[in-house]
């Protein structure tokens, strides 16, 4: 054989082998865990630099088929709570014939790990949303919606747009064509688009109403100080890649592994929502300060009471009642109530711009939350307020002020009612009868109502009713919601602590649960302002199975006593300085707290309404003196406002 015939061999011998390794392959196989097939598990194929090639989803068996580009390049199954398993496509025989590189085809039966290790209450969790079926929520409809994706170069071809339900299940997906549109039919409305593409930050948003969307993705590689300098160029097999570079040097593309952990770095709650974005509440930095004592009254107050029952508080309702009184005291008794506050006399304007702010700008946070805050100040016929006070009370409070008759049926049924209005129902009444009292002077009642959906919705059809334990032994039987994913959770010695955000993220519910052994009263007792910080800056994502109550609770709670515990017992004396409120003297007789939650699957309704009722002194009538993360057992909850961490509501839930 002469040596232009061998070179001719040899090169027919390489182009084959070339196209061998270019030919579209079918590959099939089956995934599962422990509690049997895994349905909606993504299978990728991604070539050796991590990059995604093609990819499917298994059916309700467990079962996948696909086509594969490359033989060599491997495939990465993914499923969330489960450990990602990445296997070779095809693994090569060691021999060449007639110019051919042939492969040994494989039967991929993949058993998956979760990542909670072998936590026995994960795994029957995730049985039972297998159980589910797509379509059981009868309220679901169908939508046909359609889009386009972009980066900063333009249209990103091949990215997958998929359907998510609550328990991040893929439903339907779709592929962008080269100019970055896609079109797909939802199968329910309620849940929520997932837009990935390697190397750039995912994005998650509801579907709701909407039918068109237009989404940018931020380049991920920013992580690692590389940014896109050039526009996308096709590879070898036409997919478009970002060409990245950093000092003139080409670096590797981001694999796989770190793509993933990109993804946990999007959001500090996983939620990046272009319709509904999260912002912050703007306080000054003076203004931010006051969060501290509010927050400290909230934990005092909180200690103070004792309760070994459910109850729900309000330190800021507290801080709207004595931050408005306190415009009408004087001396000591200003003094007493300032220090509460956690300000001097003069930065009593500051508590009002505090007040003011947070009344008007809360609201604004989120499209999706309900929050009213409302302040009502009734006074007795033929008592008229001092002008400055009254400004004030109109002004930064927004005050609704009253002249009313405390004796009159009708008075009070008015009141009753707009309470009842401020507070969605909740809170019915505040005043039990008429008093006839003649040192009923006053009354100011602040309400502050909520109403969100949780960012990640519990599904209905995974409550089952479970044993709550309580702190004395005895068991009761109430639904628990469960739900698995990544959310913000630290604990320490004493308690586990959750982080539930609500819609958009600007309210969040943090959730305290004693570990074995400790109480609810010991949790609450170590409560501070900085303990407080400490602990949220200590939270990190990972992956949580919760197990939370749907509850309804409402309490009643006289903190007069508790006020003065806490440092102002000269404002309910009769020797107490209100000389700016009133031409005549007066004092707080009582200050009580009334609260109702709704905590469900969809989300939380919460109100509380503060009632501080005022006497005028030197009448005959002395008025008397008054007195893992499973939440199965008792525990602590707060809602708050994410941006300045103040806390609008402070409750534990004891079973009943």
């Amino acid at each position: 054989m002469s040596k232009r015939t061998i070179l001719a061999l040899l090169a027919l011998m390489m182009v084959t082998v070339v196209c061998a390794k270019k030919t579209i392959t079918s590959v099939k196989g089956y995934v599962c865990d422990e509690t049997g097939p895994l349905w909606g598990a993504t299978v990728c194929e991604v070539d050796i630099d991590g990059r995604l090639v093609e990819w499917t989803t298994t059916d309700e068996k467990g079962n996948f088929s696909m086509k594969v580009k490359n033989p060599e390049d491997r495939l990465r199954i993914s499923y969330i709570g489960m450990k990602t398993v990445e296997v070779p496509i095809y693994k090569k025989k060691n021999k060449i014939k007639m110019g051919q590189v042939t492969f040994d085809k494989k039967k991929y039966n993949i058993k998956m790990e979760p990542v909670l290790s072998n936590d026995q209450d994960f795994l029957k969790m995730l049985r039972r949303s297998r159980q589910c079926t797509l379509c059981e929520d009868t309220q679901a409809h169908e939508a046909h919606i359609s889009g386009t994706v972009t980066d900063a170069s333009g249209p990103l071809t091949m990215c997958i747009v998929l359907e998510i339900d609550s328990a991040n299940r893929i439903v339907s997906n779709a592929l962008t064509d080269s100019n970055g549109n896609f079109a797909m039919k939802v199968k329910n409305t309620d849940n929520r688009l997932r837009i990935t593409y390697v190397g750039y930050r995912t994005v998650i948003m509801p579907i709701g109403t909407r039918t068109k969307f237009d989404v940018k993705l931020q380049d991920a590689t920013q992580i690692k100080e590389v940014r896109v300098q050039a526009k996308r160029e096709p590879d070898q097999d036409g997919l478009p890649i970002p060409k990245r570079e950093i000092n003139g040097s080409e670096i590797p593309s981001i694999n796989m592994s770190e793509f993933e952990a990109i993804e946990i770095e999007v959001d500090e709650e996983g939620v990046l929502n272009e319709d509904n974005p999260r912002r912050s509440l703007p306080l000054s930095d003076e203004e931010q300060a006051l969060v501290t004592p509010v927050n400290d009254l909230g934990f005092n107050m909180f200690r103070k009471v004792g309760a070994k029952k459910s109850i729900l508080l309000s330190p800021l309702g507290m801080t709207y009642a004595l931050g408005l009184i306190n415009n009408g005291a004087g001396g000591d008794t200003r003094k007493q109530i300032s220090t509460l506050l956690g300000c001097n006399d003069a930065a009593v304007p500051l508590v009002n711009n505090f007040c003011r702010k947070m009344l008007t700008e809360a609201p604004q946070l989120d499209k999706l939350t309900k929050m009213e805050i409302n302040n009502n100040f009734f006074s007795k016929e033929g008592y008229t307020p001092k002008s400055a006070f009254t400004r004030v009370a109109r002004d930064d409070y927004q005050a609704i002020l009253s002249s009313v008759d405390f004796s009159s049926q009708k008075s009070v049924d008015e009141i009753n009612q707009q309470v009842s209005r401020q507070s969605n129902g909740m809170i019915p009444q505040v005043l039990d009868k008429p008093s006839l009292d003649p040192t009923m002077g006053f009354a100011f009642v602040n309400v502050i109502y909520f109403k969100s959906v949780w960012t990640d919705k519990f599904r209905k059809s995974l409550t089952m009713d479970e044993v709550f334990k309580g702190e004395d032994g005895r068991e009761t039987m109430v639904p628990m919601m469960t739900q698995a994913r990544k959310l913000l959770y630290t604990e320490n010695d004493l308690c586990q602590t959750l982080r539930l955000p609500y819609s958009n993220g600007a309210f969040q519910m943090i959730v305290l649960l004693p570990k074995e052994g400790k109480t609810v009263s010991e949790v609450a007792q170590s409560l501070s302002a900085d303990s407080w910080e400490k602990m949220d800056e200590e939270m990190k994502r990972v992956y949580v199975d919760v197990k939370l109550p749907r509850f309804e609770t409402s309490s009643d709670e006289d903190l007069t006593g508790t006020m003065k515990a806490l440092g102002m017992p000269g404002a309910f004396s009769i020797k107490a300085n209100f000389s700016n409120l009133f031409d005549m003297a007066t004092y707080i007789g009582m200050i009580r707290q009334m609260g109702r939650i709704k905590v469900d699957e969809t989300g939380t309704e919460a109100t509380v309404a503060t009632l501080l009722q005022g006497r005028i002194a030197g009448l005959d009538i002395v008025p008397p003196e008054p007195v893992r993360f499973h939440a199965t057992h008792p525990f602590l909850y707060f809602i708050r406002e994410w941006s300045t961490g103040t806390i609008f509501f402070i409750g534990q839930y004891m079973g009943t």
